[in-house]
């Protein structure tokens, strides 16, 4: 159940590193994201040689899909790519319903953003959760 977020930098700083590292986690069950694709090197070798289950789009990329019609091809084609190789797509930077209605019909799993929810300090997290998900989540761990 836990999964850890890669930036795009750290990958880029030390590969060899990385790869030896999330070897070593993997044995352990944990799982990775690759965060902030789309704002920096962008390496789909990343993808191909590291141990990812999630990709998460960053936001710049997103935003400007929703001001470019050039910018829209790019992303849907990059979520629809990232679904063929059976990674889940995790967008960011979502603000309003059309931005979420937008990467919700590219296929996106999960749309991240401030139309949520701010981010909160670790204290109120239960108290932004729905009785309904907690509910669901004790059921889930009690099996």
């Amino acid at each position: 159940m836990i999964n850890l977020e890669i930036t795009e930098s750290a990958a880029a700083y030390s590969e060899k590193k990385l790869i030896q590292n999330l070897a070593r986690m993997s044995l352990m069950d944990l799982t990775f994201s690759l965060d902030d694709y789309g704002s920096g090197y962008s390496n789909i070798n990343y993808l191909v040689s590291l141990p990812f289950n999630i990709v998460k789009i960053d936001k710049y990329l997103v935003w400007s899909a929703s001001r470019s019609l050039q910018s829209r091809e790019i992303l849907q084609h990059t979520i629809s790519m990232f679904k063929a190789i059976r990674l889940r797509v995790v967008t960011e930077g979502i603000e309003d319903s059309e931005m979420a209605k937008m990467v919700a019909d590219m296929g996106a799993d999960y749309i991240q953003g401030f139309y949520y929810s701010k981010p909160v300090p670790k204290e109120q997290v239960l108290e932004v959760l729905t009785d309904a998900y907690c509910s669901r989540f004790r059921q889930e761990t009690a099996v």
